[in-house]
């Protein structure tokens, strides 16, 4: 035996403390001893020299080890110890041995076989230190547990902890909070049950070539059935324990719900392509402040920068005014200041350039942004109008003169119309003898030719109108 043990000796004769002291040292026990032999001096020996073990006779003056096993006992139990109590008396019936043992007692040797006390020792404090062991183990665990309880309610993640060498897994009390499943100590391997037919074959072979191989991580991802009937898409990470040897003995994991977060990611890539693929140009600017010149801009998209010819990182910082220039319309931008300074949605149309100089027409809208009811941002959907307004205005022109037109159909041509029936009626009904009917000819001709070349201006100009 390689410890060196102390010994509490319970014994009021000199010569079996002698006797017991020989046989200790011929079956190699190193030990330092203290004797007692009363109440007192037995509890005093307890508390001060803190032995390993308690060797006892039985009966003393006012004292016997009846008494001395219980008082050691509740000693042990207090301090939360094991340490083992043998009996060593001359004469003892088979009765009290027995009850002794069943109090607590680690063995009994009788004096005349003092021979057998080193192996009963060496028995007793194996047996002892297995139950130190056991008690410090399920302390542990149930340590461990407490923790696990702690952290399951102050984290959003369910926790689970699979003893791969007694094919045990604890899971925690997030699985109920979380996905609604009790919380338990199950046999057998990690619970696979809730996860769905789709990710199942997958799931099991990447959790098997992980504790079969060499890695100390592992993590995936699948759909995981909850308690409503409901599938939740979970993120699930485990730090996998191996011994000397390499083998998997633990894994520590935790399920954490991300389809809050995988909806919201699908949300975002959505709406990024969509923003990305518009053909409306998009600028976002942050303000501290409702004054328009304080905007700047954080985002832009490719239709921006194809509209504007600006590249992006000679947009990004500055202020959206940068399209801003001498035909700006004051009066637009006025008004965009109110609207912007009473955080209120505003749609402008005004003369904008391009980084190269040249002018067009942009029609956009302005609309804020509140994060936690503070606008700090605003979005801006831009467009091009340039051609849509050219059309305007050529529709307008095409209808002034279109309008003009009219205006001789109705008016001009009357004119040399009236004037061509005037004289034919003159013709017809002439009964003035001093007037010949050819004299009136010539009058007639002329505004035939006058209506004729009205008429021509008139088709020239349509024409006109048509070509274009």
């Amino acid at each position: 035996m390689d410890k060196h043990l102390k010994i509490l000796l319970l014994e009021d004769s000199e010569d079996d403390v002698n006797l017991i002291h020989h046989e200790l040292k011929n079956g190699g026990i190193r030990f330092t001893s203290l004797v007692a032999d009363t109440r007192e001096e037995f509890i005093k020996g307890i508390n001060e020299f803190k032995p390993d073990l308690v060797l006892s006779d039985h009966a003393m003056l006012n004292f016997n080890s009846g008494e001395a096993l219980k008082i050691f006992k509740d000693h042990l139990k207090k301090e939360r110890q094991s340490a083992p109590f043998i009996l060593v008396t001359g004469t003892v019936s088979e009765e009290f041995a027995v009850q002794c043992i069943t109090n607590g007692a680690a063995d009994y040797i009788l004096k005349d076989s003092l021979q057998r006390l080193p192996a009963a020792i060496q028995s007793a404090l194996d047996k002892c230190r297995i139950e130190n062991e056991n008690r410090q183990t399920t302390a542990e665990k149930l340590l461990l547990l407490e923790r696990y309880e702690f952290v399951t309610k102050a984290t959003s993640e369910a926790i689970w902890d699979w003893d791969l060498i007694n094919n045990s897994i604890y899971c925690g009390q997030g699985f109920e909070k979380i996905f609604g499943h009790p919380c338990s100590v199950e046999n057998g391997n990690l619970n696979t049950a809730y996860i769905s037919l789709d990710d199942i074959e997958r799931v099991a072979e990447g959790l098997n070539k992980a504790i079969e191989g060499s890695d100390t991580t592992w993590s995936d991802e699948y759909q995981y059935l909850k308690a409503t009937g409901e599938y939740a898409f979970v993120q699930d990470t485990a730090v996998i324990l191996r011994n000397n040897e390499g083998k998997a003995i633990r894994m520590i994991g935790a399920l954490k719900d991300m389809s809050s977060k995988k909806e919201e990611d699908l949300r975002s890539k959505l709406l990024e392509s969509v923003i990305r693929n518009i053909t409306d140009a998009v600028l976002v600017a942050e303000t501290n402040s409702t004054t328009p010149g304080s905007l700047k801009i954080v985002y832009v998209n490719e239709a921006f920068l194809k509209m504007t010819g600006y590249e992006y990182y000679e947009v990004m910082g500055k202020s959206p005014g940068i399209l801003q220039g001498e035909k700006t319309s004051r009066a637009e931008l006025e008004r965009l200041r109110i609207a912007l300074n009473e955080n209120e949605p505003c749609q402008v149309e005004m003369i904008s350039y391009k980084k190269n100089g040249d002018e067009f027409w942009l029609h956009f809208s302005v609309t804020p942004i509140a994060d936690d009811g503070t606008f700090s941002h605003w979005v801006f959907i831009e467009r091009d109008i340039t051609e849509q307004r050219n059309r305007t205005k050529a529709i307008e022109n095409q209808n002034l003169q279109l309008k003009e037109i009219a205006w001789m159909q109705s008016h001009v041509v009357r004119a040399p119309l009236a004037r061509m029936m005037g004289f034919i009626n003159l013709i017809e009904f002439n009964k003035n003898p001093e007037l010949e009917n050819k004299d009136l000819l010539p009058y007639v001709l002329d505004s035939a030719k006058e209506l004729d070349r009205i008429i021509r201006e008139i088709v020239d100009k349509t024409e006109k109108l048509n070509n274009r």
